[in-house]
């Protein structure tokens, strides 16, 4: 079940209530727009918001992005690559959540726990 101000485990970012729009999408307000999203090489899954938040932290670093197939890759902890690949939000497993505020999508996944 979801609580009102639940933190998403991939970010850490907090949130208030949410109301369900269909199995894994979640909207607040009016309706909900999502940019890309992108299966990563490593398994995880990301909102387009996601990745330049990370860029834009310095969480991660561009290395090349494909502009014809949308693919990314970043350079993620100790000079290791992560490849991002263009997905669509039907494709996405059960276990994996697409969550907005209505201005901010994410990605929250049910495998992983709250460290």
């Amino acid at each position: 079940m979801h609580e009102r101000g639940t933190t998403d485990p991939i970010d850490g970012d907090h949130r208030g209530e949410r109301a369900p729009v269909s199995p894994g999408l979640w909207r607040r307000g009016g309706a909900m727009t999502v940019g890309p999203i992108y299966e990563g090489s490593n398994g995880r899954y990301y909102t387009d918001w996601q990745i330049d938040r990370k860029l834009t932290n310095g969480t991660w670093t561009p290395c090349l992005h494909e502009t014809e197939t949308g693919r990314r890759l970043v350079g993620i902890d100790d000079g290791e690559l992560l490849l991002l690949v263009p997905t669509e939000a039907t494709a996405l497993p059960t276990c994996v959540e697409l969550r907005s505020d209505g201005t901010t999508a994410w990605i929250v996944d049910s495998r992983r726990s709250i460290p």
